[in-house]
């Protein structure tokens, strides 16, 4: 299959791949799902031919921004990844956010980020990614910055607790074994945001 231009802009699988220490067996995975999934529609028309790759990254770009912000992102998360992260901003930019969670035509931005929290903070995730929803969850509601002691952030962080409140009644509610899954001892708290991840984010 032809690169396409927004793959090619981040870097050829070829190049990527001389950095790379993913497996042969996921390399090989992940090749066959965007080989299968971008080449044709479902009318068999070249998918390349009917999408604009430029705007689901730019939209990808856009939500990502809305909830992690631009220094946590790449300063502190995508590094994480060393020889990976070429790979992995690829996937969240175009796949994740562009693709998935930036589709707006049933939930609103807000609805879509507690879904990924509640998900999240379910599978056990909770002392990173969870986190880093937590946040962003708070910033779609409109907290920034340090300052825990203002009004606005004091009521987006009482709507946290809330809704850490009722996902952990659910957990509880379901049973033992979800209780184990869902690690509720690693759940983070809104006063994490600050003294682990430095606040919300000055950033729009």
């Amino acid at each position: 299959m032809a690169m396409t231009p927004l793959a090619a802009a981040e870097g050829t699988p070829q190049g990527k791949a001389k950095d790379s220490q993913l497996s042969e067996k996921c390399a090989l995975t992940l090749n066959s799902f965007l080989t299968y999934y971008l080449a044709y529609s479902d009318d068999g028309v070249p998918f390349r031919n009917t999408i604009d790759r430029d705007a689901i990254h730019a939209r990808g770009l856009d939500t990502i921004h809305s909830i992690y912000g631009h220094e946590l992102l790449h300063n502190r998360i995508f590094p994480q990844w060393g020889y990976h992260t070429a790979d992995v901003q690829f996937m969240e930019l175009f796949t994740v956010y562009g693709l998935y969670l930036s589709d707006f035509e049933q939930f609103t931005p807000l609805e879509t980020e507690l879904i990924v929290f509640v998900t999240i903070s379910c599978l056990g995730l909770g002392t990173g990614p969870a986190l880093w929803h937590l946040r962003g969850l708070g910033r779609l509601l409109g907290a920034r910055g340090m300052d825990d002691k203002s009004e606005s952030v004091r009521k987006v962080k009482d709507l946290l607790r809330n809704i850490k409140v009722a996902m952990m009644g659910v957990v509880e509610f379901v049973g033992e074994a979800f209780l184990v899954k869902a690690k509720l001892d690693t759940w983070p708290n809104v006063g994490d945001v600050v003294r682990v991840l430095d606040g919300w984010g000055e950033d729009a």
